[in-house]
């Protein structure tokens, strides 16, 4: 294999309109892959991770067209609204993977673990949706900034009787995976102080290897409890002692929900956070 492949990158941004903006692009991308994943052997929780020399590099492309559209109400608010739909697609995409890849008489868990391998060919459609603005209620300064995005990500080279094997899901989706994420952000301010609350939303994973479920006690019970998703509120208050000083209280998760970021990493509960910033 050459130790380089050249790639191509391209973009252009069409002023439409006054505070109208059309972009488009279309990229190609080329990784390696890590010494990590071809030569070393490692664990991870408790998990074995074995390394595969045979490993091919993947190699990608990538296209996307989408608007901003500026926007101005009055005198007191401003912002934008930015839209875009994207396409990848990829050939010996690189993904960890769990299986029997160890020595079942001599290695933990009977030579179970996981290993980076090539999945094949593989493509990701999906779109994108953002709002920010800011303006001023009275005399309180108020700053929204929300997202959206779901995605749509599928193997070029899927088989039933045999993918199905091996994850939960019986749909052709990828791994590990969340099809629809949100994000929000609101602060008032007023004078001194400021007040924010901040959402994040993920939908269910719905593609896992099946070894969590089954190995992993709790694990099946949790995804089946929780199956619209995770939805996370934070709080923070601010207030502005001089210029270069302000003080601030955080309060994480502040709904106190249980919730993970993949499966058996499950997330801290309920927290404060007391920070003092002085700039010099």
């Amino acid at each position: 294999t050459l130790p380089f492949r050249p790639v191509l990158r391209a973009g252009l941004t069409y002023r439409v309109g006054e505070a109208t903006f059309l972009r488009v692009s279309y990229g190609q991308g080329y990784r390696f892959p890590a010494i990590a994943e071809k030569h070393i052997r490692t664990a991870a929780a408790g998990l074995e991770v074995y390394p595969n020399p045979n490993l091919k590099p993947e190699s990608g492309q990538s296209a996307e067209i989408g608007i901003k559209q500026g926007v101005r109400i009055g005198n007191n608010w401003k912002g934008y609204a930015d839209g875009s739909i994207y396409w990848m697609q990829y050939s010996d995409m690189m993904e960890f993977t769990f299986g029997q890849y160890g020595n079942p008489m001599i290695d933990p868990l009977f030579g179970l673990g996981f290993k980076s391998i090539n999945i094949g060919s593989t493509r990701i459609r999906g779109l994108d949706f953002s709002v920010m603005g800011e303006g001023k209620v009275g005399k309180v300064g108020l700053m929204l900034l929300a997202g959206y995005t779901y995605i749509d990500p599928v193997s070029l080279r899927w088989n039933p009787a045999k993918d199905t094997l091996f994850q939960t899901s019986t749909e052709n989706i990828l791994k590990y995976r969340y099809r629809h994420i949100a994000k929000f952000d609101c602060e008032a301010t007023y004078k001194k102080f400021s007040f924010g609350v901040s959402m994040r939303y993920n939908s269910r994973m719905e593609n896992i290897d099946k070894f969590f479920e089954q190995a992993l006690p709790g694990i099946k019970a949790y995804r089946d409890r929780f199956q619209k998703g995770d939805l996370v509120f934070d709080t923070r208050i601010i207030f502005q002692l001089t210029e270069r000083t302000r003080i601030s209280l955080i309060t994480n998760n502040i709904l106190n929900r249980e919730y993970t970021s993949r499966p058996a990493d499950v997330q801290p509960p309920r927290n404060f956070v007391f920070q003092a910033l002085l700039k010099f």
